[in-house]
């Protein structure tokens, strides 16, 4: 039909509106005008007015409610989750493989799905969420690791490590299910190296495309029952709350219509701080946190010898 939309127009304006001035005020006025037209047709359709009332009568879910929801999914999580992973598969890839390196901390780590995507550049790797029963499926995707691992239960306003611990701090939807935000994001500066050290975020939150958000504002498009029936929150300002934080946003880029945000920042304040001297070890805990569980990988040699056994 969007083929043959041109053409029929061309005729329509050839042969029924004579007159030149008409013709070439409906050529001009004819592409905005389909567009609301089509715009208000699937906002209609797609209104959550329901969602709206539920929300106005009793306002946004507690943290407890959240955290309850994510253990009780955590075993279906992956699987219902397929359409979001298809969407930003390749944004994982590349700026974890282009991005991250050295000892690495992945707060809200949910069910560990950025494990493949880690490169050899990484030494160690720690991820936290607060919720073990998402970390407890990653341990069933330790095998595409390259790097040793620790698992450690605890949350993101309080990280369990000292000042200046990690070359790279990873938060791959994270801001969208954090209960403070701005909090979060100063603790992952603080345990993040001066100078050299990255913070890389993932996120989803509100377009950067303008037509976006006038467009979903005027026509009360999107999901308002999102956080009750996903457990975060998807229409956060990103940016804005990476600066009021106190991170220096390095490079920010946008991806599937302005929803995505892709960050590199540092701390601006991290040029004051001492940093720890460098090692090879695996970070060590310091405060409230426990490991759930760690993974060593085999080394090549060892993997050989693994491999000519199950051979003879």
């Amino acid at each position: 039909v969007s083929q043959l939309w041109w053409p029929a127009m061309a005729v329509f304006s050839r042969f029924m509106l004579t007159p030149k001035w008409m013709r070439r005020l409906f050529v001009v006025t004819a592409p905005p005008m389909s567009f609301v037209a089509g715009t208000g047709v699937f906002a209609w359709v797609n209104r959550d007015d329901e969602g709206r009332e539920f929300v106005q009568r009793h306002g946004q879910p507690t943290e407890e409610f959240r955290l309850e929801f994510f253990k009780e999914n955590a075993l279906l999580w992956d699987a219902n989750n397929e359409h979001m992973e298809d969407a930003i598969k390749g944004i994982r890839q590349r700026m974890l493989m282009e991005k991250v390196q050295g000892h690495v901390l992945e707060v809200a780590a949910g069910t560990c799905m950025n494990f493949p995507y880690y490169s050899k550049r990484v030494k160690t790797l720690t991820v936290l969420d607060r919720v073990e029963e998402m970390l407890a499926m990653g341990q069933k995707k330790v095998d595409n690791l390259r790097c040793p691992l620790q698992a450690v239960v605890g949350e993101m306003t309080k990280l369990p490590f000292e000042d200046g611990t990690f070359d790279c701090v990873v938060g791959t939807l994270c801001i969208c299910s954090a209960e403070h935000p701005k909090k979060a994001l100063k603790e992952m500066a603080r345990v993040c190296r001066p100078n050299s050290g990255r913070i890389v975020l993932i996120e989803i939150g509100e377009s950067s495309w303008t037509i976006v958000n006038a467009v979903s504002e005027y026509f009360l498009l999107g999901n308002p029952k999102h956080a009750w029936d996903c457990g975060s929150y998807d229409d956060r300002r990103i940016a804005e709350l990476v600066q009021d934080a106190g991170l220096k946003i390095r490079s920010h880029r946008t991806a599937r219509k302005g929803r995505f945000h892709l960050i590199v920042a540092s701390p601006k304040w991290t040029d004051a701080v001492d940093a720890p001297e460098e090692s090879d070890e695996m970070p060590k805990l310091k405060g409230e946190g426990t490991i759930s569980f760690t993974h060593t990988p085999a080394q090549p040699e060892a993997q050989g010898e693994v491999a000519q056994a199950a051979q003879g």
